[in-house]
């Protein structure tokens, strides 16, 4: 009954606004190759892999778009100055993929399409450690996949920007279900139709949360709920000020880039043991304290940062 409601004619207009787009099926330069994933006779999920043009980089990253956005909406350069290749898997509707977009079948297409993913890489791509990264509404399919494989060799981390934590509490949601009398006296007992709550509040991943202050369309609430609820002992917060739904990078300008090099950089290295941070320099120390989202103002000394950062070793 619920998933009539959220996959309803009416809520799917309200939830997605899906672009179309054309396959390439010719290689860009062997930098971009699009495919597709698929799950059914009736369903196929498009995705496109971005190399690194002089070498595969030092990370995968699996990306999720956000709504009004496809697969080949990556900044590509930007992946690159970060030493990662990327594979970016869509939705239904979106870009070269069939089918009509669900709400309730995100989750399950972007595992299907996981599960399918050593198919697709070639052998160098498959070696790389992995990170899932979802921008609005593509932090719903990152979460999930980072709660079920959080225990995998490969499965590093997890980047959220701008990301939809709780659909019930979207602005947007709510004046929607004005417009529904049949629906309005029942949508508080309603079950959130992504549970994305639920899957962070048991993860152990490292987790890097970005939001603007100023979300026009996702509130800033969420991102806070969303770190207050996951254990990961190492998560860290990051908001922006000023900061809307679709110019993070723009606001930040080069430390937006510098925050994620630090995440991706600090999740794919070996664990940091204590002889390791007595060897550290003030600012790595800071770096990695500033990482964890570790709160440094009570720190005078280079001894201070040192016996603080030990300190999330043991967490």
């Amino acid at each position: 009954m619920f998933d009539m409601i959220w996959d309803s004619d009416l809520a799917t207009s309200v939830a997605f606004f899906p672009q179309k787009l054309e396959i390439n099926t010719a290689s860009v330069s062997g930098i971009t190759s699009d495919g597709i994933f698929e799950l059914s006779k009736d369903v196929s999920i498009g995705y496109r892999i971005y190399r690194r043009p002089t070498h595969i980089g030092k990370v995968l990253v699996v990306h999720f778009h956000a709504n009004a956005e496809t697969v080949a909406h990556l900044d590509h350069e930007r992946w690159n100055g970060l030493d990662a290749s990327v594979i970016s898997i869509g939705y239904r509707g979106y870009a070269w993929s069939t089918g009509s977009p669900k709400l309730t079948k995100l989750c399950s297409d972007a595992e299907a399409c996981f599960q399918k993913l050593a198919s697709v890489l070639d052998g160098q791509l498959k070696q790389l450690p992995i990170i899932f990264y979802g921008r609005s509404l593509g932090a719903i399919s990152a979460i999930h996949l980072a709660h079920l494989h959080q225990s995998d060799a490969n499965v590093k981390g997890l980047i959220l920007e701008s990301g939809i934590i709780s659909f019930k509490e979207l602005p947007m949601v709510k004046e929607f279900v004005k417009s529904m009398p049949q629906v309005a006296p029942m949508f508080p007992m309603l079950p959130d139709p992504i549970g994305s709550l639920k899957k962070i509040a048991s993860l152990q991943l490292p987790v890097l949360i970005i939001h603007g202050s100023a979300d026009e369309l996702i509130p800033v609430a969420q991102a806070e709920q969303c770190y207050q609820t996951c254990p990961s002992p190492l998560k860290k917060l990051h908001i922006v000020p000023n900061g809307g739904h679709n110019d993070i990078s723009f606001v930040m300008g080069s430390r937006y880039d510098s925050l994620l090099r630090d995440f991706m950089v600090h999740v794919t290295s070996p664990p940091l043991t204590a002889e390791g941070v007595d060897r550290l320099s003030v600012k790595e120390l800071k770096r990695e304290l500033a990482i964890r989202g570790a709160d440094t103002t009570g720190c005078i000394e280079k001894d201070d940062l040192v016996a603080l950062l030990k300190s999330t070793l043991t967490k």
